[in-house]
């Protein structure tokens, strides 16, 4: 059984956003942006602004992916794969909050309120 295990490839590509670099670069932007952004609950109607806010931020974390892709000297694909292999995987990539953030309104909604409250912010 693999559960449990990671390809060399995805245990890389967590590493690399586990870094504090990238994890700063992250926190600092959104830290930034929810103090000057209004991010209601995810049930609820969003200003214009917010949906702003996510698309700035899916192009933060792709410029990461594509930094990691360039350092690896790999393509998108190859990333694809590694994560089409093992699908449950990312589910356990401690970054997945992250991602899923980049990839899901909804789910991005719910990090950013979440931080929020965790920043203790209005």
């Amino acid at each position: 059984s693999r559960s449990g295990t990671m390809s060399a490839l995805l245990t890389r590509f967590e590493g690399f956003f586990k870094s504090d670099r990238i994890r700063d670069a992250i926190y600092n932007f959104l830290h930034h942006e929810l103090e000057i952004n209004t991010v209601g609950p995810a049930e609820e109607e969003q200003p214009h602004a917010t949906h702003d806010l996510f698309l700035r931020y899916t192009q933060l974390i792709g410029g990461h992916v594509q930094e990691f892709l360039t350092q690896e000297g790999l393509q998108e694909e190859d990333l694809y794969g590694a994560v089409k292999a093992d699908p449950e995987c990312v589910d356990r990539l401690e970054c997945s909050g992250f991602l899923n953030a980049a990839l899901d309104y909804q789910d991005f909604l719910t990090f950013a309120t979440d931080l929020r409250d965790l920043y203790q912010l209005q």
